[in-house]
């Protein structure tokens, strides 16, 4: 008997296992399981290349670490600029002063004066860096360079009042004597009078990060904070004096000083014509506690001197600590609310790990059950069913838009990010029991096989056979859908990183420049405060 005339017989004596792959096209499918591995692979090349390429090859090496040092905290960013800067001035006869600058922000006291110093030699004049740098040497007690430092500042920038009153300051800690002391508050008065702006520095960034954030929103009002301590301090000394001298002296001096303080507070606050970037509640809150303890002095003067104090001076300081105590009721606000948004914007990541941990648990189950089965290529020639193909694109689908809705309800809710996390977690399950359930529904029972072949001899044998041969098919078509659960999983991932920062210019991971900065909240908080004080 020829082969030709013997194929007919063995096809017909596997008759009852071909449900089960024996005799199907394994090449066909061993093609499409490399095709979708090669897809998974690439969706996942192409979203590693991209994040590589921008985050490490757009820029050279320094303006890389640079830009990545701001984003991190003082001790991990210290680090990182202090190799940049290093490096800077071995590449470069002329060092880059931002650098420099950047580092010292956030430099050791023992070695931050002389950080700034270097970095005001390579940018004398940057009016801004001076601003800051004076400040620093007011902090260390060094009053009289301060005082140099903060009337160059003055020579350098336009249209700004505050480093006049960093130098008044500074004149007025400089020295006990009371002819400084008048120096520095007459200095006060001129500067009130003028009607110049009080604009504060801003913090070292780079242009390819957004400025609309929580974190840049935080360096800004760090940075202010430390710009009205030398006036914090003014207003102690001024205060203290004044109160010393209660009922001695020259009374009408000292009120005309304190008013002239308590004008200063108003000009940190800022009012209705102020731009939105010039003011913050950091500052306010600093503005609005010199008014109150200038009022509080005010007040304290009359009564030393037999008088009572005016009604409207009253009134005026009931508003001011209803403002205060706005304001520092935001604070704790802003606090919580971005608490609450950092645990929304990590909710995508956090489900997207445990997803790909779980299917990759799966997955990882079925292929070792696979090596105990031995399963053969005759189990694996089984292809997907479209039925089966048709449920993940579906699957897919659903994915994907949970993953956008939880990008996009990062402003929402708690309880409604919950119910997102909660369909995520039903979504992963019912996957993974579909895997489980569709091989064991439409993978034919070994009875069912052989009843063609019942009344054939050897049916027990091919019983135990096509149970075997089952078997096999149902792990390895199980594992089959896990892995394209998984890889499936990976593409939507990608397609959801790549889509996020083409829409919003930052990843999914990137959550410090993402928590919302509440700027819009905090400006209207203001323009109510404005709106009470009448400024």
């Amino acid at each position: 008997m020829t082969p030709e005339h013997a194929k007919p017989t063995i096809e017909a004596q596997d008759a009852h296992l071909r449900p089960y792959g024996v005799g199907g096209d394994y090449i066909g499918s061993r093609r499409a399981r490399r095709s979708f591995r090669l897809l998974v692979i690439a969706a996942l090349g192409f979203t590693l290349a991209l994040y590589f390429v921008e985050r490490y090859m757009r820029y050279d090496l320094n303006e890389v670490q640079y830009r990545m040092a701001l984003t991190l905290e003082d001790d991990s960013q210290r680090a990182i600029l202090r190799n940049v800067v290093r490096r800077n001035a071995e590449q470069s006869e002329a060092p880059t002063a931002r650098y420099v600058e950047a580092l010292a922000a956030i430099e050791e006291d023992d070695v931050v004066l002389d950080r700034f110093a270097e970095a005001v030699k390579l940018a004398p004049d940057k009016g801004s860096l001076l601003i800051v740098y004076g400040c620093r040497l007011f902090r260390h007690g060094q009053y009289r360079e301060a005082r140099q430092v903060f009337r160059e500042a003055t020579l350098k920038t336009t249209r700004n009042a505050l480093p006049k009153y960093l130098q008044a300051a500074a004149q007025a800690a400089s020295s006990t004597a009371e002819e400084d002391f008048r120096t520095a508050a007459a200095l006060v008065g001129r500067t009130n009078d003028s009607g110049e702006p009080v604009l504060f520095p801003q913090p070292p960034w780079h242009d390819s990060l957004p400025r609309d954030g929580h974190w840049y929103a935080s360096l800004r009002r760090k940075l202010a904070e430390r710009c009205c301590e030398p006036l914090y301090n003014y207003k102690n000394t001024l205060i203290r004096r004044a109160r010393e001298q209660a009922g001695g002296g020259d009374p009408v001096t000292w009120d005309a000083w304190l008013v002239q303080l308590q004008h200063l507070g108003e000009r940190l606050l800022g009012n209705a014509g102020s731009e939105r970037e010039n003011v913050g509640s950091g500052q306010a809150i600093y503005g609005l506690q010199i008014q109150k303890d200038a009022i509080a002095a005010r007040i304290h003067l009359a009564e030393a001197a037999g008088a009572a104090a005016d009604a409207p001076l009253i009134e005026r300081q009931v508003r001011v600590e209803e403002a205060l105590g706005r304001l520092q009721a935001f604070e704790e606000y802003r606090e919580n609310s971005v608490n609450e948004a950092r645990a929304r914007l990590r909710q995508p990541v956090r489900l997207a790990l445990h997803a790909l941990a779980a299917l990759w648990g799966a997955w990882f189950f079925w292929w070792a059950v696979g090596g105990v089965v031995h399963t053969d290529r005759n189990s694996r020639a089984l292809t997907c069913p479209r039925a089966s193909l048709g449920v993940l694109a579906a699957w897919y689908s659903m994915v994907l838009l949970l993953l956008i809705l939880c990008s996009a309800g990062a402003a929402a809710s708690s309880g409604l990010m919950a119910a997102l996390g909660g369909v995520w977690y039903l979504l992963i399950a019912a996957i993974m029991l579909f895997s489980l359930a569709y091989p064991a529904a439409t993978l034919p029972r070994a009875h069912a096989a052989c009843l063609a072949l019942a009344s054939e001899a050897g049916y027990p044998e091919r019983l135990i056979e096509a149970r075997a041969c089952r078997r096999r098919a149902y792990v390895s078509l199980t594992g089959r859908l896990s892995f394209r659960a998984l890889g499936g999983a990976l593409i939507c991932l990608c397609a959801w990183f790549i889509g996020h920062r083409i829409f919003t210019g930052l990843y999914p991971t990137d959550i410090k420049l993402l928590l919302p900065s509440l700027d819009a909240e905090e400006y209207q908080l203001l323009s109510e405060v404005w709106n009470l004080l009448e400024l």
